[in-house]
C-alpha cells in the first residue's frame, strides 16, 4: 500500500480523488477511528482517532456521510434526522431542513416508498445538519442526476465553506472534483 501524507487547512474544500479501490474510503474510516492503520498515524483537528478519549471529541466535531448509507425501509428522512441529531452538539435543524427543501426530499415518506435517488439524497441531509467543523463525504453524489449533483455541491459550498467549515470529499469522477473545487 502506498504512503499518504496529507494536511488539510480549516475552511476549505478538499477533493480526495482516486480510482475505485484506491483506499479513499479506508482512509476516511481511519480518520474516524473506524479502522486502525497498520502503519503510521492520523490526526484530526489535532486529535488522535486511535485514542478512545480523543476519538469522542473528534466525533463531536466531524460529520461523516458514507457512500453506502444504512437506511431502514420503515424509517422516514425526518426520523433519520431525529436519530442522528443527538450525536452532534452543534446540530442545526435549519441546515438540515434547508438542504431537504432544496433537494425536494419527501421528509415524511418511508424510504421503502421513495426512489433510490431520494433515499441517497436523504442520507446527505444528515451531514450538513450536524453543524460540524469538518464534513467528510464519501462519494456523496454517487447515483444522482446532474441537477441534484449541482444542487448538493452548491449548497455545501455556500452553507459550509462560507462559515469557515472544512469539507473533505472523495470521488473518482474528475469532473465532479473540478466543480467542487471551483465552487
Amino acid at each position: 500500500m502506498a504512503e499518504l501524507n496529507l494536511k488539510i487547512q480549516p475552511g476549505a474544500v478538499y477533493g480526495f480523488l482516486g480510482r475505485n479501490g484506491a483506499g479513499k474510503t479506508t482512509t476516511m474510516r481511519m480518520l474516524l477511528g473506524l479502522v486502525r492503520p497498520t502503519k503510521g498515524s492520523a490526526r484530526v483537528l489535532g486529535l488522535d482517532p486511535a485514542k478512545e478519549a480523543e476519538l469522542m471529541h473528534i466525533l463531536e466535531r466531524v460529520a461523516f456521510v458514507p457512500q453506502r448509507k444504512q437506511l431502514y425501509g420503515w424509517a422516514t428522512p425526518a426520523e433519520m434526522v431525529r436519530m442522528n441529531k443527538g450525536f452532534f452538539p452543534r446540530w442545526s435543524d435549519g441546515g438540515a431542513a434547508q438542504l431537504a427543501q432544496r433537494l425536494e426530499i419527501p421528509m415524511k415518506t418511508e424510504f421503502k416508498k421513495t426512489f433510490d435517488r431520494q433515499s441517497e439524497q436523504s442520507g446527505t441531509v444528515a451531514g450538513p445538519g450536524a453543524g460540524s467543523e469538518v464534513l467528510i463525504l464519501d462519494e456523496p453524489t454517487a447515483g444522482l442526476d446532474p441537477v441534484m449533483v449541482d444542487e448538493i455541491l452548491r449548497t455545501l459550498i455556500e452553507d459550509h465553506v462560507s462559515q469557515g467549515r472544512t469539507i473533505f470529499v472523495s470521488s473518482h469522477h474528475l469532473g465532479e472534483r473540478n466543480r467542487f473545487a471551483t465552487g
